[in-house]
C-alpha cells in the first residue's frame, strides 16, 4: 500500500480556493460597519468612560471585538480589507471616545467640539496614564477585529496510521 502525503502544490490547492474570498458588495458593507463603528461605537465608548472613568476604557476593547466579529459575519470569510478597516475603525474610536469624556466631563468644559478637539494633545500630555490605559485596550481591541475579521480559519484533519 502505497501512502504519500501530497505535494505543497496540491494542498494550496485545495485550501487556497477563490470560493473563500468575500465579494466586493460584502467588502462595501463591512468597510460601511467600520464607519459605523468609528462613529457610533466612539460615542458610546466616550459615554461609558465618562460614566465609569478609566474603567470605561475596557469597553474600546470589547468595540474592537464585536466590530471583528459582525464584520466577519458580513463577509463570511477572512478579508484583510474589511479586518483593517475595522482596526482604523478602533482608532478613530478612540479619539471620539476621548474629545467626547473632554467635551462632558473635564470641569472647565469646552463650548464647542473644536475646542475640545483642540484640548486634546493636552489631555495627553497631563494624562499621560489615562491616556495609555485607553491606547493600551483599543490596540487589544483592534487586535480582536483585526483577528476575527481577516483569520483564516482552517479545520485540517491529520490521519495517522
Amino acid at each position: 500500500m502505497d501512502e504519500r502525503l501530497p505535494s505543497a502544490e496540491q494542498v494550496h490547492r485545495a485550501t487556497a480556493s477563490d470560493a473563500d474570498q468575500p465579494g466586493a458588495n460584502r467588502v462595501a458593507l463591512a468597510i460601511g460597519w467600520a464607519l459605523v463603528v468609528a462613529a457610533a461605537g466612539g460615542l458610546a465608548c466616550g459615554w461609558i468612560i465618562d460614566r465609569f472613568g478609566e474603567f470605561g476604557s475596557i469597553s474600546l476593547w470589547g468595540l474592537g471585538a464585536l466590530a471583528g466579529v459582525v464584520s466577519r459575519k458580513i463577509t463570511r470569510s477572512a478579508s484583510p480589507l474589511a479586518a483593517w478597516s475595522q482596526v482604523a475603525a478602533c482608532a478613530v474610536a478612540l479619539v471620539l471616545a476621548e474629545v467626547c469624556w473632554i467635551r462632558w466631563n473635564i470641569v472647565l468644559k469646552p463650548d464647542t467640539w473644536e475646542q475640545a478637539i483642540a484640548t486634546l494633545p493636552t489631555f495627553v500630555e497631563q494624562y499621560q496614564l489615562a491616556a495609555l490605559i485607553a491606547a493600551l485596550f483599543t490596540a487589544f481591541g483592534a487586535y480582536a477585529a483585526w483577528w476575527r475579521a481577516g483569520a483564516r480559519y482552517r479545520l485540517v484533519a491529520v490521519e495517522i496510521r
